[in-house]
Order: C-alpha cells, then sequence, then structure tokens
C-alpha cells in the first residue's frame, strides 16, 4: 500500500448508492490522494460525479460530460422542461455510451422513455447543479 502513496495524482471510486463523506475522506487519506466517486447503475455505469473538495458532500455529485441525464415527472413519465439546478423531485432517465448492450434497441422497451434508461432513481437539485438521491 505504500508503494501507492505518493505516484498517483487522483483515485476514482464507482459506487452503486451515496457514498459516505466520512470514507471517501478515509480513502483518499489511504491513498494519499484525492477520491473522485463517481454513481451509477449497472445498467448504465457513470453518470454522476462527486469530489472531496465540493463543499456538499449529501450530494451524488453532477451529470458527467457523457451522460445525457434528464428529470422526468415520475407520474407521468414526461421529460420536465427546465434545468436539474430547478429540479425538486425527478425521476433520473439517461443515455450514455456505457449502457449494457443487453438495454440497447428493443430489448427491454420497458425501461425506455425517448430513448433514455429509466433509472427508478428519485432526485433532486439545488442552485448549484448538485444531485441528490431521495428516499424511495
Amino acid at each position: 500500500m505504500k508503494n501507492i502513496r505518493g505516484v498517483q495524482q487522483a483515485l476514482m471510486l464507482s459506487t452503486p448508492k451515496l457514498f459516505d463523506p466520512d470514507e471517501r475522506r478515509r480513502v483518499g487519506k489511504l491513498f494519499g490522494s484525492p477520491a473522485l466517486t463517481f454513481f451509477g447503475l449497472p445498467e448504465t455505469g457513470p453518470i454522476f460525479a462527486s469530489h472531496l473538495s465540493w463543499y456538499i458532500d449529501e450530494s451524488i455529485g453532477i451529470p458527467i460530460s457523457n451522460a445525457f441525464v434528464v428529470p422526468v415527472d415520475p407520474r407521468s413519465g414526461n421529460p420536465i422542461p427546465t434545468l436539474w439546478e430547478l429540479v425538486e423531485s425527478a425521476m433520473v432517465t439517461v443515455w450514455c455510451p456505457g449502457m449494457l448492450e443487453g438495454y440497447e434497441g428493443d430489448a427491454h422497451p420497458e425501461r425506455f422513455r425517448d430513448g433514455r434508461f429509466v433509472t427508478g432513481i428519485i432526485a433532486s437539485s439545488d442552485a448549484n447543479g448538485m444531485v441528490y438521491l431521495l428516499p424511495d
């Protein structure tokens, strides 16, 4: 472990849920470098990123650059025509190049809306664009 310290500039972790801020600090300290955490699903790969230096630890982060993340009304399934920064509660839908091949095309049409994967995740956002998971 000591051989890694001082060699790497950053550490990237992928998580299927909110990564505890204290754990992020511990991991960064253990490896001697900042930890960038990615949130995603097995079907999509990473879709949000968060970093230790960001001031809101409870957030799963912001959408990463290759993820087309659209908030939709969970009742109707229709896109919410506004920026994530103005969303109080919405279901996350996403298209990204990292989606599993089995979910492309017509394999699971119930999991898609307008070409985006319906995650089933309900989230909100703040004025800075930081996204937060909401309880089911």
